[in-house]
């Protein structure tokens, strides 16, 4: 594998942080204009002309899911391959299991309702 192939694997590993960070990065952006944390149904998300933000929130939570097997398959191979450090493929491993369950765990609990506000 080249050192492109190695940057986008490293990308997929960090990609459920990146959209948790940017998902409260738009509840940061909301508290700074609002002077409050938002709740549900008050404002509508729409209303604070956040489009491009929103947008992107959208993109990296999809994204997030869609590269869901990808990544499993990726990774299968990848130890079979014996292609990068075992230490490499174990940070990666348990970066992307602790980045996946905590963004699981942050929409299935929604500790202050952020997501109920964003999705409403």
């Amino acid at each position: 594998m080249t050192v492109v192939s190695k940057n986008f694997y490293s990308f997929l590993t960090l990609s459920p942080g990146l959209a948790m960070v940017i998902f409260y990065s738009l509840i940061l952006r909301a508290y700074i204009v609002l002077g409050r944390f938002p709740i549900p149904y008050q404002p509508d998300p729409k209303d604070l002309n956040f489009n491009i933000h929103m947008w992107l929130v959208l993109i990296s939570a999809t994204f997030v899911y869609a590269a869901f097997l990808p990544w499993i398959f990726i990774t299968v191979k990848l130890w079979q391959q014996k292609t990068f450090s075992k230490t490499f493929m174990t940070t990666c491993t348990a970066l992307y299991a602790i980045f996946f369950a905590a963004f699981i765990l942050i929409i299935k609990l929604d500790p202050g309702k952020f997501v109920e506000w964003f999705l409403d």
